[in-house]
């Protein structure tokens, strides 16, 4: 196993460990993150399709690290179900979090849709803080962002570190396109249930 105090936290051995890991395949770069964070390393996945068959690749090089589901208490029931059947399929060590504040709380507090009135506030109390507390005391997070999901993300490497550079995130699908590219990765993610 590596020793994660050779993890290159510098932007040079960073930019090169990007360079080196750019025509590697997902199943590689997860087991690249495995190997160099054997303990603290979880996976976030919201079970769309890149997630899901990220979380397929993880299961089949460490069944036992934890697949994070953030509940933001706003998701259809189909949503849900979908997850919990790919749970079961896959046998994942799912761990699922959710805001501090109780959901009566936030409704009472804030009332019904401030996801319209306030999205950036809805999605810190619903998301960014739950992740935040997710991800303390974490050395890697393995996510499934792509570069074409956003322009902020269009530029971003497989690695890279957070701001305090005491944790490293490894986006193993960042350069895949559509989900349906995700197929021709591994041939064991042909029959997945179908969401609507």
């Amino acid at each position: 196993m590596a020793d994660t105090a050779a993890v290159p936290f510098s932007d040079a051995g960073l930019a090169e460990l990007n360079a080196r890991l750019e025509t590697a395949t997902p199943e590689q770069i997860l087991a690249w993150a495995v190997e160099t964070f054997p303990t603290d390393i979880i996976m976030t996945s919201s079970f769309q399709h890149e997630g899901v068959v990220l979380a397929h690749m993880l299961r089949s090089i460490r069944p036992d690290i934890p697949v994070v589901f953030i509940n933001t208490r706003f998701h259809f029931k189909e949503t849900l179900d979908y997850r919990d059947a790919v749970v079961k399929l896959l046998g994942l060590n799912l761990r699922v979090i959710e805001s501090a504040i109780s959901f009566e709380d936030f409704k009472a507090r804030y009332t019904d849709h401030l996801y319209d009135r306030d999205p950036d506030l809805c999605c810190r109390i619903n998301k960014v803080e739950p992740l935040r507390l997710a991800l303390k005391g974490v050395k890697a997070w393995i996510n499934a962002r792509r570069r074409d999901q956003t322009a902020d993300r269009s530029t971003m490497g497989i690695t890279s570190r957070s701001p305090t550079a005491r944790r490293t995130s490894s986006s193993p699908g960042v350069r895949t396109c559509r989900p349906s590219r995700w197929r021709t990765r591994s041939s064991s993610t042909r029959r997945w249930p179908r969401s609507r």
